[in-house]
């Protein structure tokens, strides 16, 4: 059975979370996870993630 990690931007202004999720999800795949990423701004971290082989996909987004 194939295992899957959802990892996703729940909170905050900028982009600083990325750093830290690309490596947990790169060591995921190392163990053969699939990643999918469930994200506010879908367009402004496709290209901070394109090293991954993983789905992204638009996270809800609730304006204050």
């Amino acid at each position: 059975m194939a295992k899957t990690a959802l990892l996703v931007w729940e909170i905050g202004e900028g982009l600083g979370h990325l750093p830290t999720l690309k490596v947990i999800a790169g060591a995921l795949q190392e163990r053969g996870w699939s990643i999918v990423f469930a994200l506010r701004d879908v367009e402004a971290t496709r290209a901070s993630l394109s090293s991954l082989d993983a789905r992204i996909v638009q996270a809800p987004y609730w304006p204050n």
